[in-house]
């Protein structure tokens, strides 16, 4: 009887040790299984395509996922692959080191876990041309009517837009100022940017906005001479004038509208006094002087004795 005992709770060890085994097995399998399932599918969570957003600024931006830690974006060229690490979900461009401008550029990005065997794959990629927009330059203006700027890195000239109340003058220039005694006085809106030839430097945003209320004072001409046998009357000055007043012995005309031509620094008006409303003599005495047009446009100074030749 005891002898049939022993071997039932043999039996029952044994049976009971195979049932232990067997289970443990199972269980490791388990979470083997749950291990390989949560790693699996957390290194196949790849982001979405990047995103560009082009505003002011340049975005590149996934899709945020909290489950990660961080984000790395790559871009990969035919000469170089850049790679940034970021804890936002969006970078611009000023965050990027190293791109070239022109330079086709292939985006993937993938999310970050706190081992690098746990990050995500890279998403699916996007071609990207890179284009920098120029820095805005910082405008000053002074009180003797010139504007001024800062350099801006790789603008090759500037454009300056002066908005008056009867329409836009647009203006380019290679130099860092601009003065308004080349244009007529008046009130004015101003806006200044940086502009490049190289197509993939792009116009920079417009500088913020000058108002002034600009007063030209019109100098005296440097000379005037008459070729006495043409009677063609040259005026040379140093400012951009519209009307002359021209005042023949005792007559003057008054707001003579002229046209003119660029000489270096100076400009030269020619004015044929055989046309009306002009009588000339080798005897008469002629004067001449900037018109004064308006509030904004003043002379005051003495008229310019033209000389005969």
């Amino acid at each position: 009887m005891e002898s049939q005992n022993g071997a039932e709770k043999n039996k029952l060890s044994k049976k009971n040790l195979w049932l232990i085994i067997v289970g443990s097995v199972i269980g490791v399998a388990i979470i083997v299984g749950i291990l390989l399932a949560f790693l699996l599918n957390y290194n196949v969570n790849a982001p979405d395509k990047v995103v560009v957003d082009k505003q002011e600024k340049t975005y590149f931006s996934v899709t945020a996922n909290d489950s990660y830690v961080g984000y790395r974006f790559k871009f990969k060229s035919e000469n170089t692959e850049l790679v940034f690490d970021s804890k936002s979900n969006v970078i611009t461009m000023e965050e990027l080191e190293g791109l070239v401008a022109g330079e086709k550029y292939e985006i993937t990005a993938c999310y970050l876990a706190e081992t690098e065997g746990a990050n995500s794959d890279y998403s699916q990629p996007i071609t990207w041309i890179c284009y920098f927009r120029l820095s805005t330059p910082n405008v000053s203006y002074q009180q003797d009517g010139v504007l001024s700027w800062d350099k801006i890195e790789n603008a090759d000239y500037y454009t300056i837009m002066i908005f008056t109340s009867t329409g836009l003058i647009q203006k380019e220039t290679t130099s860092l100022s601009f003065d308004l005694n080349d244009i007529n006085g008046g009130v004015y809106q101003i806006y200044v940017c940086a502009n490049s030839n190289n197509k993939y430097y792009e116009q920079s945003i417009l500088a913020e906005k000058i108002e002034v209320s600009f007063i030209k004072n019109f100098k005296p001409f440097e000379s005037a001479t008459l070729d006495t046998k043409t009677k063609i009357l040259t005026i040379i000055g140093s400012q951009l004038i519209t009307n002359i007043d021209i005042k023949i012995d005792y007559k003057v005309s008054k707001n003579y509208s002229v046209t003119y031509k660029k000489i270096g620094d100076k400009y030269q008006y020619e004015i044929n006094l055989n046309s009306s409303p002009f009588v000339v003599t080798e005897e008469s005495k002629i004067e001449v002087n900037p018109s004064t047009l308006d509030s904004y446009n003043i002379y005051n100074g003495q008229p310019t004795t033209v000389v005969m030749n």
